[in-house]
């Protein structure tokens, strides 16, 4: 038996659950100020901010689309399908690619087809990012 390679398998597994427990005490900290930090850049006017260390913060809206009340993926389907949009339904939908397609519809400021708007609304997302150059 390998008794090596069970310690360094433990070693490593252990560390692996310390970081875990660390990373996640990390995003509950960078969870609980996102929202008074992108609400104060906001208010402020600003979407970038450089700090000195080479590094900046920005807000980063994405796009996402959601299911009205009432609504289901079939329905978004049938949808699709009637908006000229069917390269997208296979067995299910691809909701990358869904999601891409919203974003294009809300980058060129236009509105949703029809159908599509019937079942499904488009809800942003804020985060903050940070970057070091």
């Amino acid at each position: 038996m390998d008794i090596e390679r069970l310690k360094k398998f433990a070693e490593l597994y252990l560390k692996h659950k310390q970081l875990t427990a660390e990373l996640s005490v990390l995003a509950n900290e960078i969870n609980q100020m996102q929202d008074g930090l992108i609400e104060h850049m906001l208010d402020a006017g600003v979407q970038k901010v450089s700090l000195t260390g080479g590094i900046t913060v920005t807000t980063k809206t994405q796009v996402w689309p959601k299911y009205k009340s009432g609504k289901s993926k079939d329905d978004l389907a049938v949808a699709l399908e009637s908006d000229g949009f069917g390269s997208l339904v296979t067995k299910g939908i691809n909701h990358q690619t869904f999601a891409a397609l919203i974003r294009e519809f809300n980058t060129d400021g236009k509105p949703l087809p029809s159908a599509i708007n019937e079942v499904v609304e488009i809800s942003e997302t804020t985060r903050l990012v940070a970057k070091e150059l």
